[in-house]
């Protein structure tokens, strides 16, 4: 009987050692966290939320996405880095402080614009080249 290709033996073992090798290579191209609070964020949230740092808000009633209630230590941590940025920004970059609602109707967000052409401007990581962040 004549030998097909697939029935090599040779042929069959240097598929499965490239197979094996493009598995390890496929593991070691994988991107490496470098957050250490990644992997420990729901701890952290656990403990913020038992020690009442916040809770989203409207929690009794099923809550409402991207909204917080803050207890004592989460409004005085929320004070303090509000203070941080108006010492650095208002006071020693000279720049003025305007506060504005954060939920806006669609028909504001229309007329300005920001529906048909916003985009968040994005940024490179310097040191993980394959990183991109918003500005």
């Amino acid at each position: 009987a004549e030998k097909r290709p697939k029935d090599d033996p040779e042929l069959k073992e240097s598929i499965a050692k490239l197979t094996e090798l493009k598995k390890a290579l496929e593991d070691l191209s994988r991107p490496v966290e470098t957050n250490p609070f990644v992997l420990q964020r729901a701890e952290l949230e656990d403990i913020a939320k038992r020690r009442f740092f916040f809770r989203p808000a409207f929690d009794i009633y099923g809550g409402t996405a991207g909204f917080f209630t803050y207890g004592p230590p989460g409004a005085a941590l929320k004070a303090n880095i509000i203070a941080l940025w108006r010492r650095h920004f208002v006071i020693e970059e000279n720049l003025l402080e305007i506060e504005d609602p954060t939920i806006m109707p669609h028909d504001v967000l229309k007329t300005s614009g920001h529906v048909d052409r916003f985009n968040d401007f994005m940024v490179k990581d310097t040191k993980q080249e394959d990183k991109f962040y918003r500005a």
